[in-house]
């Protein structure tokens, strides 16, 4: 059938490995399997007509079996919405029946009328389709956003493809959602983006069109009705195809390591006729060996020791194939106890190959397949990020996007504006060649108005870029064609930063822009994370006198404050010292280091501060201190709580973590909570994060009131926790805890960026130059009311 594509088994590797760990985290987030039919009714369709109307053009239909016509025609299902919102309707009678999380594995029909083309733009493919509903906005909003980030992390963990975080424009939402959320890949070779994968806020639209309904628990008479909140969200097979147009070359596929079929192939060689019996019998033995070796490591790996081919052949092969790493081995490698790594995505017989040793055989092999996911994904930032031009006047777009760049102008949000830029766009786009044949014309552009991602720029909010704009508006937002960056939050609180980022909402005081996506004010907090203001009220947290604080302005580490450990890291490869070099005073802050170095069984030393024993604090107080945290690959810079009594994510125990970070992902700032309830052992702890550059200067703070933890970015509130119960196992807060600053290495969030690998310090271009965690002050506040709003 034109349009049907067959997916051979090299290909459904791919799609195995995605669906594998795709699985595996929407899994954590409480999200069930389950299977619909894929027959749906036609009632059901026409009951949100907007719906209907978008899909209709694709919707097949079924209208006879044998020769008999069916009474009323069922589509072949384009999504799932439909289907699955008729059972949620009789499924939820009470606010307890919520959420309900579902998602499925399964293929859709769309009837596409224009060129097919496999992976990109099929009549039938692959996806996950998941669909939840909430009992309040705020929690559905937020998964909105949580699994947003998920998509976000297929292609930039599995795929090595950097993507850009952005909300579509109302006429680009999806039909029948309140506002649609979007990762975008680019291409390099076409010039193009390409929609990576979606997740919409439906609002209580289609709850209200089926009747998800329950009783209002807040209405003591019981007869107030709610309609549920809900989101639905997919991602399909498209990523192979983007994955093969960014990393392919002209010799064939470049696979990214973490999501290839095989990661290695193990190709024997150098036996030749005069080659003795016991030379081959050695090379057959210590191929399987390190066979066996590499996947009870965990690699997947294939001995290509078939004698029919030659290796020249095999070589060709298997880079036509894009296995990302082929090892090389013969009888003098044998002798010599040593391999040679040829990496896939450099093709040069110098810089794309490696010695291995035998005895290091699994470290040296996955800190390879290390290297060639961060040159694959350095790689494709790069190029992406080349080709990013910003532009204040719409007389600069044309040239700019046949040139095959991603173009940002301003915008307003307005519908109006939109159209008419789009038409002008269409109008005065000359079409010209761009690589591969393809026309370049602002026809194809995908527009958006907010984004939420970090991508410089040097111009600060102006005139929408349609000149027909009513009243000049500023902007809420940028039209990106192509791609959708974001516009950047004001960096502090100052004066000048007041007067070109305008306060949008006159309730909760947000600087922001107001965002059409659902006609509400929204605070723009970063490339990712933003919240409704009707959630999220003004903050009403009284700030009191201070109850501590360090100032780092000694020549020396406070000792009556502060107690340097001597001790071994959560991971075994750091050594916490109470060195000078691993920790001092210096210029007025405090300078903690963590350094690649010979420690006996210790690759890094580095050094803990820590005020057990000295200082405590609990409920009713506000914890706050500025700093700035290295970058560098395996750094793990945190400033996190432990109690005074009892143990870390135990039943009596307890870890708040105020800020951590890791050189692996530089631009993202995690808050963490770890219960007897909730913790890394049962995968449920708490948290979440905040994207901003973490080696820039910030105040991080949280304010622990009684019954919530409350974390802080630069006065941006980002996550709070409170508990379901305050049983000792989810809330064991209601006690003193005592601060602990550090740089740890590695470890099993931080450090292992890829593949499970430790930074080297036989490479020491691995970890890095020394990584230095520098806080300026820390200070402890008393909260006069220690509630908020």
């Amino acid at each position: 059938v034109k349009g049907c594509f067959i997916l051979r088994p090299w290909a459904y590797k791919l799609w195995e490995q995605i669906q594998g760990w795709l699985d595996t985290q929407i899994k954590i987030l409480g999200v069930e399997n389950c299977y619909f039919p894929m027959f749906i009714p036609k009632c059901y369709m026409e009951k949100e007509s907007d719906h209907l109307d978008d899909f209709a053009p694709e919707l097949a239909m079924v209208t006879k079996f044998g020769n008999e016509e069916i009474d009323e025609p069922v589509a072949i299902r384009p999504t799932s919405e439909t289907a699955m919102y008729a059972a949620f309707s009789s499924w939820v009678q009470s606010h307890r029946d919520l959420p309900l999380k579902l998602n499925q594995w399964c293929s859709v029909v769309r009837w596409e009328v224009k060129q097919t083309t496999p992976f990109l733009r099929t009549r039938e493919f692959l996806w996950q389709e998941g669909h939840t509903a909430y009992a309040e906005k705020a929690d559905a909003e937020k998964e909105v956003l949580d699994i947003l980030e998920l998509y976000a992390r297929v292609y930039e963990e599995l795929l090595a493809i950097p993507v850009v975080r952005g909300t579509k424009t109302k006429a680009e939402t999806f039909p029948g959602a309140d506002y649609t959320t979007t990762v975008e890949a680019f291409v390099p070779a076409t010039g193009r983006a390409i929609q990576g994968a979606t997740s919409h806020h439906l609002g209580q639209n289609f709850s209200k069109m089926f009747n998800i309904q329950f009783q209002d628990p807040k209405d003591p008479t019981g007869a107030a009705i709610e309609y549920a909140y809900q989101n639905s969200w997919g991602l399909t097979q498209r990523t192979i195809g983007v994955m093969v147009m960014v990393h392919g070359d002209d010799k064939g596929l470049v696979l990214p390591p973490n999501v290839a079929g095989y990661q290695v192939v193990i190709v024997p060689l150098g036996i030749k006729a005069s080659s003795t019996e016991e030379d081959k019998k050695s090379l057959a033995e210590v191929s399987q060996a390190y066979t066996k070796r590499l996947r009870a490591a965990g690699v997947r790996v294939f001995l290509d020791d078939d004698n029919t081919n030659s290796p020249g052949w095999k070589f060709n092969n298997w880079e036509m194939k894009g296995v990302p790493l082929r090892m090389e081995l013969g009888p003098l490698d044998i002798q010599k106890g040593e391999f040679v790594l040829a990496k896939r995505n450099i093709l040069d017989q110098k810089a794309g190959k490696v010695i291995g040793k035998h005895d290091s055989l699994e470290d040296d092999v996955k800190r390879t397949l290390d290297e060639i996911h961060n040159e694959l994904y350095s790689k494709a930032l790069a190029e992406r990020d080349s080709r990013l031009a910003t532009i204040s006047e719409w007389k600069d777009f044309s040239p700019n996007l046949n040139e095959g760049k991603m173009v940002m102008v301003p915008f307003c949000g307005v519908k109006e504006c939109e159209e008419r830029m789009k038409e002008k766009s269409k109008e005065e786009a000359a079409e010209v060649e761009v690589a591969g044949g393809l026309k370049m014309g602002a026809k194809s552009l995908v527009l958006s108005c907010l984004s939420l991602i970090s991508i410089a720029q040097t111009s600060q909010p102006s005139q929408c870029a349609d000149g027909t704009c009513p009243k000049g508006r500023k902007d809420s937002g940028v039209l990106l064609m192509q791609l959708k960056p974001k516009l950047r939050r004001a960096e502090s609180n100052t004066t000048d930063q007041d007067e070109k980022w305008p306060s949008c909402c006159a309730r909760c005081g947000s600087r922001g822009w107001c965002s059409p996506m659902s006609g509400k004010c929204h605070e723009l907090q970063n490339k990712l994370y933003y919240e409704a203001c009707e959630a999220h009220p003004a903050d009403a947290v009284k700030v009191g006198a201070l109850d501590w604080s360090d100032e780092f302005e000694g020549a020396e580490i406070d000792s009556a404050s502060w107690v340097l450990l001597e001790a071994e890291g959560g991971v075994p490869s750091v050594k916490y010292t109470s060195r000078r070099d691993n920790a001092f005073v210096e210029d007025g802050s405090l300078k903690i280091v963590a350094k690649c170095e010979d420690m006996g069984r210790w690759n890094y030393s580095s050094a803990r501060l820590t005020t057990e024993r000295l200082r405590e604090w609990g409920p009713g107080h506000r914890i706050e201190l500025r700093a700035r945290a290295p970058a560098g690959r395996g750094a793990w810079p945190a400033a996190w709580m432990l109690p005074s009594q009892g143990h870390h994510g135990t039943e009596h125990g307890g870890e708040i973590g105020i800020m951590e970070t890791t050189g692996c992902i530089s631009d993202k700032v995690q808050a963490a909570v770890q219960t007897g309830a909730f913790n890394a052992g049962n995968k449920l702890q708490k948290g979440h994060h905040f994207y901003t550059t973490v080696s820039n200067w910030h105040v991080y703070t949280l304010d622990w009131l009684p019954g919530r933890l409350k974390w802080y970015v630069d006065g941006v509130s980002f996550f709070s926790f409170t508990p379901d119960s305050f049983s000792i196992a989810e809330w064991p807060f209601s006690k003193n805890f005592f601060l602990n600053l550090d740089v740890a290495v590695a470890g099993p969030w931080a450090g292992f960026c890829l593949d499970g690998h430790l930074p080297s310090c036989t490479k020491k271009e691995e970890f890095g130059r020394d990584q230095v965690f520098e806080v300026d002050y820390v200070r402890v506040y008393r909260l006069d009311e220690a509630h908020d709003g």
